[in-house]
């Protein structure tokens, strides 16, 4: 699963998982992936949806999960499914292959970004349908339900990550502007829309947005916080009164004419 690893906290497997799964197999319903299917999960890291895929497309179906640490997807206990430890910009993929391609917070992450983009759209079969969702990143801000106090500590922290996130070359609104590389590769059907929530500390959802150790290691050295003000962050996010805006996930489908 490709997750914004400087913002999200991957110490907490399974978190990321449960709260945007369900928006992602509705689009999955809404494509239409039904029996007979091949699918391919890029970044499929906890495996909940190469797992879903697998049941939905059934014995007809066949599901091709790629990450570059795959010991969660071995795990996946179904006959439909083949796990590939897989470097989505150095490694190969097959052409016109596909019904459906998805991937999920992964494509943030990489400046050859849009070289993998048609990697994947190449990889479709006529008719089949590419999936990415990724993330803006400044939508992450205080909520006008936060006390002072709290404002501080969050409008310093997400300005930090915001920051390091820049130096290493990732585009804040990235997620919309997805929706332009679809068409410059030819798709068709195009839709994008996307969804934000706002967070109360203390819930599933804040545990995402814990720093992690790694995180919080980045932003000292790079001389953006002290380690006493992550601490602080980390602390107001298990109190139900530190409100924060989420990233807003982008979610944009498009089709490979037939």
């Amino acid at each position: 699963m490709g997750t914004v690893g400087n913002t999200l906290n991957e110490e907490r497997p399974g978190a990321f998982e449960r709260e945007r799964d369900t928006a992602t197999i509705c689009h999955f319903k809404e494509i239409g992936v039904s029996s007979g299917w091949r699918c391919l999960e890029v970044g499929g890291g906890g495996g909940t949806i190469a797992e879903w895929l697998c049941q939905r497309v059934g014995p007809a179906g066949h599901v091709v999960a790629t990450d570059l640490d795959t010991r969660s997807l071995e795990s996946i206990a179904s006959p439909n499914i083949e796990v590939r430890r897989h470097d989505i910009v150095n490694d190969d993929l097959e052409m016109d292959s596909f019904d459906l391609v998805h991937a999920r917070y992964v494509l943030l992450h990489l400046k050859e970004w849009e070289v993998v983009l048609k990697k994947l759209a190449d990889s479709l079969r006529p008719g089949g349908w590419l999936f990415i969702e990724d993330p803006d990143l400044d939508e992450m801000k205080c909520d006008a339900a936060t006390d002072d106090v709290d404002r501080a500590i969050i409008g310093r922290h997400f300005d930090a990550v915001r920051q390091m996130m820049s130096k290493c070359g990732m585009d804040m609104n990235f997620g919309s502007n997805t929706l332009k590389a679809f068409k410059d590769n030819g798709l068709e059907y195009l839709k994008s829309e996307s969804s934000s929530q706002v967070v109360f500390g203390g819930s599933q959802m804040a545990e995402i947005f814990r720093p992690s150790a790694e995180m919080k290691d980045g932003l000292v050295s790079a001389g953006l916080v002290t380690g006493e003000e992550v601490d602080e962050f980390t602390e107001g996010t298990r109190k139900p009164t530190f409100v924060f805006g989420s990233m807003r996930t982008v979610f944009t489908l498009g089709r490979k004419p037939s």
